[in-house]
C-alpha cells in the first residue's frame, strides 16, 4: 500500500509540475497591464494638453477683449470730453461689442475649465495606478523569478530521490571486498605445499628474531 501511495503521490508531483511549465507566464500579464496603463497615460496626456491649450487660448482673447473693454471706454470719455459725440458712440459701440466677447469667452472658459481639470484629475489617478502597478510588477517578477527556481529545485529533488546514495556504496564496498577475497583465494590456490611450509619456518624463525631482540634490551637495562 505504501509503495502504490508513495508512486501515486511520484505522478501527481510530476503532474503539476508538467502544468507549471506549459502554463502562460502570469508576468507577462502584469507588463502588459502596466504597458495599457502607460499607453492610457500618454494618450490622455495629450488630450489634456490639447484641452489645456485651449483653455489658455480662450483665457489670452478674454483678457484682450477686456483691454479692448477698458480702452475703448476711455476713448469714448475723451471724446466726449472734445465734444465729439459721434466718434464717442463709436468708441461705446466697440466697446459693448468688446463686452460681448468678454461674456461669450466666459461661458467657454466655465465649459472648458471643469473639463480641464477633470482630465488633469484622471491623469493624476491613472500615474498613480501607474506608479503602483510598476511596484507590483517588480514584486511579482521576484516572486515569479523565485517559483521557477522553486520548480527546477523540485525536479532535481525528484531526480535524485531516486537515487540511493548509500546503497550504491554499499554495494561498491562489496565489489571491493569481494574482489579482495578473490586475489586472496587466487594466492592461497597459487601457493604451493613447499612454499607453505617456507612460509611457517621463516614465521618461526622471525619470532625467535624478536624473542632475541627482547632479551638483549632487557639485558641492556640491568
Amino acid at each position: 500500500m505504501g509503495k502504490v501511495i508513495k508512486e501515486a503521490w511520484s505522478q501527481l508531483v510530476g503532474f503539476l509540475l508538467s502544468i507549471l511549465d506549459k502554463s502562460k507566464n502570469p508576468v507577462n500579464d502584469a507588463r502588459k497591464i502596466v504597458h495599457e496603463l502607460d499607453d492610457h497615460i500618454h494618450r490622455i496626456e495629450a488630450v489634456a494638453a490639447e484641452v489645456i491649450a485651449q483653455k489658455k487660448g480662450i483665457e489670452d482673447r478674454k483678457a484682450k477683449a477686456e483691454e479692448g473693454v477698458k480702452e475703448f471706454g476711455e476713448y469714448a470719455a475723451k471724446a466726449n470730453k472734445k465734444g465729439d459725440t459721434d466718434l464717442a458712440r463709436d468708441c461705446l459701440r466697440r466697446q459693448m461689442e468688446y463686452e460681448h466677447q468678454v461674456a461669450e469667452l466666459e461661458k467657454e472658459l466655465e465649459h472648458v475649465t471643469p473639463r480641464a481639470e477633470k482630465i488633469k484629475d484622471r491623469l493624476a489617478e491613472l500615474r498613480k495606478a501607474h506608479a503602483s502597478a510598476s511596484r507590483e510588477l517588480t514584486s511579482l517578477e521576484a516572486r515569479f523569478a523565485i517559483s521557477k527556481a522553486d520548480r527546477k529545485a523540485s525536479k532535481m529533488m525528484k531526480e535524485v530521490k531516486g537515487f540511493d546514495a548509500g546503497g550504491e556504496l554499499a554495494k561498491a564496498r562489496d565489489a571491493v571486498r569481494n574482489s579482495e577475497n578473490l586475489s586472496e583465494a587466487v594466492e592461497e590456490v597459487n601457493t604451493t605445499e613447499e612454499e607453505k611450509l617456507h612460509n611457517r619456518v621463516s614465521d618461526l624463525a622471525s619470532a625467535d628474531d624478536n624473542a632475541e631482540l627482547e632479551r638483549r634490551l632487557a639485558s641492556l637495562s640491568k
